[in-house]
């Protein structure tokens, strides 16, 4: 790698990290249009999926809590715009892996053509992202597991995401106690504020919980965008 590319990649880095780290959309605006001009991120279409499936996850953890749906609503309040923003930075990295994958892209290439031939490949703005044909979930499949198999790439997703995590959201996890809306009960011709209080074993349990389900999520999310990223690779070879 030369210098030039090394001084590409750090401005990407920086401006990802002002965009997770302090929400700045012009460092989004600005990264996007970098990856256009290297021909990435044409179909990029993130489904904001994680936030769903952590909040789902939560509903079966506070089952049995008499205030789950405050509980849920103060989180979904105080973290989702986080969450979505990590959501995004993810398929973006993983468009710009899945880019240089030319032997996974080569594979996905010969088998487009040998089922469906070169007219089929021109005419697509989408390849076989969605195809069910056994053959093409086969080679979905080993592309998957190349990834899981890249102990550092694996490694560096999770520390990621449990730094970002600490730095962006814990915090208020740890204190959402201060962001659960108090429900008033009549008792007796009394008034009574019903409890919310959750304890600092209870916040920080939650907080792992939180972790957990988002970690689960991003490999999926990463793998899910890596394989239409390397779809992408191939169509733009017939544009």
């Amino acid at each position: 790698m030369d210098l030039a590319e090394n001084a590409q990649i750090k401005i990407e880095q920086e401006l990802e990290h002002n965009f997770l780290y302090n929400n700045d959309q012009e460092s989004l605006h600005i990264l996007i249009s970098i990856l256009d001009n290297k021909n990435f991120a044409t179909y990029l279409k993130p489904k904001y999926n994680c936030m769903k499936y952590i909040i789902s996850n939560l509903k079966k953890y506070f089952i049995d809590k008499p205030n789950q749906e405050k509980i849920i609503i103060a989180i979904r309040r105080q973290i989702t715009e986080d969450i979505n923003r990590y959501e995004l930075s993810t398929y973006l990295n993983a468009y710009n892996i899945a880019h240089n994958d030319k032997a996974s892209a080569d594979k996905l290439e010969r088998l487009a053509l040998e089922k469906y031939g070169y007219s089929f490949l021109f005419e697509k703005k989408e390849l076989l992202e969605n195809s069910e044909d056994e053959e093409v979930l086969e080679l979905k499949n080993s592309i998957f597991k190349k990834i899981e198999e890249d102990k550092q790439l694996i490694d560096d997703i999770k520390k990621s995401c449990i730094d970002y995590s600490d730095q962006l959201y814990k915090n208020k996890i740890l204190n959402l106690d201060l962001n659960i809306d108090s429900q008033l009960t009549f008792f007796d011709n009394s008034i009574i504020e019903e409890d919310k209080n959750l304890d600092i074993k209870e916040l920080e349990d939650i907080y792992k919980k939180i972790l957990t389900y988002m970690i689960n999520k991003v490999m999926e999310i990463f793998m899910d965008a890596y394989w239409c990223a390397v779809n992408e690779v191939v169509l733009k070879r017939y544009q």
